[in-house]
């Protein structure tokens, strides 16, 4: 098991003894969205950095550390073990976000595609090939068509909810869930601008919502 948090460690855990078994120290203090190959590594997202690294887990070592040319704010992460392609949500500093496709052996960020602001979110579906990434700002849901490796092309961009961020994709049913909830920011309270300059801190009862993308 691992685990990750804003503290610039990353926590490997056994989850039969409920014991810490290494522990990994970072540079980044935004660590992010871990995704694992299958093959004993797992990808992390440094989006303070622009950096995404790439971990043994059975070493508990970094063994590589690529530079996300061209995506700033790399946040979301989502991994296609066929082709060996690493999908990041890139949030762009609110200028320029896009989808960005990484080559998961040597680094190289092949191509750019671009979604919503704000964007926490990606999930890839290895049957439809189809890439779908969760942007509260913009209030989007972005889905981009996987051609062939390197090639892709926008599927559609389909309105959701302010903040509707945190999602889930169910590859059985080919569901897509997020949530959102209608808040306000009390200036009293510490803001989180990490995603806007006005995030909410205060939420109001009975406002959560589940939103379900859903193919008929």
């Amino acid at each position: 098991m691992f685990t990750i948090g804003d503290n610039k460690q990353v926590l490997f855990l056994n989850p039969r003894t409920n014991s810490i078994v290494g522990k990994l120290e970072l540079q980044s203090a935004k660590l992010e969205h871990p995704t694992a190959d299958g093959q004993g590594n797992v990808f992390v997202a440094q989006r303070d950095k622009d950096v995404v690294v790439r971990i043994d887990v059975k070493l508990h070592k970094a063994i590589a550390e690529w530079k996300t040319e061209g995506c700033e704010e790399p946040n979301g992460l989502a991994f296609d073990r066929a082709n060996k392609r690493l999908f990041i949500g890139c949030r762009g500093k609110g200028r320029n976000p896009v989808l960005a496709v990484m080559d998961s052996e040597s680094g190289k960020v092949i191509t750019t595609s671009e979604i919503g602001r704000g964007n926490d979110g990606v999930a890839y579906d290895a049957e439809t090939h189809k890439i779908f990434t969760s942007n509260g700002i913009d209030g989007n849901l972005v889905v981009i068509d996987q051609i062939d490796a390197n090639t892709y092309k926008l599927a559609e961009a389909t309105t959701t909810r302010p903040y509707a961020r945190t999602m889930a994709l169910d590859p059985k049913t080919k569901k897509v869930f997020l949530v959102t909830a209608e808040g306000t920011v009390d200036p009293a309270k510490k803001v989180n601008r990490g995603v806007a300059p006005f995030y909410p801190n205060k939420y109001f009862s009975d406002t959560f919502t589940l939103l379900t993308l859903s193919r008929q």
